[in-house]
């Protein structure tokens, strides 16, 4: 499974949520050094704690990413699984260690909080992409997996899946810093200084299992601390077991109002698959003044 391009040739495990499948994460390590690539498994991934929904304690976590900026001859970080807990990481690292280096960082839903932090302060390549509990479901994904190598392209094409189409609800054309997140983690960030300006920035959210009462719940949260109005566009991805569909619909068209810029709905991306992936930052463009939408995105790849 030949995803990422030949300067990546170590890859580190880190857990900085809930607790990992261990199994699960054995399958990832055979698949990946099968495709040629070395592996480091963080001890905050089979650490114990007495906290049941932790992976391991807050030092072990922070030590861990705090190493993998030390150790040069890693290349990518990629998380094991989401949950809850990366939030408790960030007012104990080193922002200026993390600042020396330039790691592209994968992960999804929890990770929302670290990526975002990251991508405020400047720190590494945050990528929403699969983790690696994921891997074995991507195995044979030739849509994810296009997605995620992608990311670390020049330029490219959102596209639907086959035999879908992505909705408009919002016509216009506009650019911006993609901002790829978990709806929910987004909204915990608000008030902290780990949440990045969105001015200008493309919001592309998704979450699962939040009924639509909640969604609209975040979206008023924020519409009321000023970020809606901030956006050039907004994408919307999948909203897993959220609720009833004609409900969310209804509130998507309402939130579309608020946004200064085109809104599109039914992006592959969150926590189904096949998804998209995407680079915190990357430019992209969205043009929705045609029936289909043209989605591109445009990277500096990561180094």
């Amino acid at each position: 499974m030949k995803i990422f391009p030949d300067y990546i040739k170590k890859i580190a495990f880190v857990a900085l949520s809930g607790i990992p499948d261990i199994e699960k994460v054995k399958r990832a390590v055979v698949m990946l050094e099968s495709s040629g690539y070395s592996v480091i498994i963080k001890p905050c991934v089979s650490k114990k704690t007495t906290i049941s929904y932790l992976a391991s304690d807050i030092k072990t976590r922070v030590d861990d990413i705090h190493s993998c900026w030390k150790d040069n001859s890693i290349d990518m970080i990629i998380a094991v699984r989401g949950g809850y807990g990366s939030a408790h990481l960030l007012p104990f690292l080193d922002w200026s260690l993390l600042s020396k280096r330039n790691l592209p960082f994968l992960g999804y839903s929890d990770l929302t909080a670290i990526h975002l932090a990251f991508y405020a302060k400047g720190i590494g390549t945050p990528i929403s992409g699969p983790m690696i509990q994921n891997f074995s479901t991507i195995e044979n994904d030739e849509y994810t997996k296009a997605s995620l190598s992608n990311v670390f392209s020049k330029k490219y094409e959102i596209l639907p899946l086959p035999g879908k189409k992505i909705r408009i609800l919002k016509q216009g054309k506009t650019t911006g810093s993609i901002l790829p997140v978990t709806l929910s983690v987004l909204v915990t960030l608000i008030g902290t200084e780990y949440l990045p300006d969105m001015r200008n920035c493309i919001l592309l959210a998704e979450d699962i299992n939040e009924p639509v009462y909640k969604l609209d719940r975040y979206f008023t949260q924020l519409k009321q601390s000023g970020i809606l109005e901030k956006l050039s566009g907004l994408m919307l991805g999948n909203f897993k077991q959220c609720g009833n569909e004609t409900d969310r619909v209804r509130l998507f068209a309402e939130i579309s109002k608020e946004i200064n810029g085109p809104v599109v709905m039914k992006i592959p991306f969150g926590h189904s698959y096949p998804r998209i992936s995407a680079a915190f930052g990357a430019k992209c463009s969205l043009d929705c003044k045609t029936k289909i939408p043209i989605i591109t995105i445009e990277n500096i790849p990561p180094k």
